[in-house]
């Protein structure tokens, strides 16, 4: 009986731990948040793409296929001294600046930066369909 409580009491506690992570949510909750401050008044669209800004399948529920956007971002953020779970908002506007100046074609030298495209009141492309990364 003994085994089996403790057993019941490791499950409980590693139940806890896998749902009750804030974190892995939250940054990327950040992430939008400030990019909706920046560019929400410009882009309709930002609003209602949400996490499809950045990630594919319905409403970006696939967070593991990212777009060109979100690589480059994601890059930035590194380049800014933060991580996948940053919360500061210097480091996420740091980055959302530096990624402005990103090509958002690196084979096209002639296309246009993440931030000719924001600044047209667009998005930038879509991540891959699901099955096509």
């Amino acid at each position: 009986m003994k085994k089996v409580l403790i057993g019941l009491a490791c499950t409980a506690m590693f139940g806890f731990f896998v749902t009750a992570n804030p974190d892995t949510a939250s940054a990327r909750a950040k992430y939008f948040a400030r990019l909706m401050e920046r560019y929400g008044e410009n882009i309709e669209e930002v609003g209602t793409q949400r996490c499809a800004i950045c990630h594919a399948g319905a409403n970006g529920a696939n967070k593991k296929i990212r777009s060109a956007y979100a690589i480059a971002l994601f890059d930035q953020i590194k380049e800014a001294g933060g991580d996948v779970n940053s919360m500061d908002d210097a480091i996420i506007d740091t980055a959302l600046t530096a990624v402005e100046a990103v090509e958002s074609d690196p084979n096209n030298e002639d296309g246009p930066t993440y931030g000719e495209i924001l600044a047209e009141g667009n998005l930038p492309a879509p991540a891959p369909a699901e099955g096509d990364e």
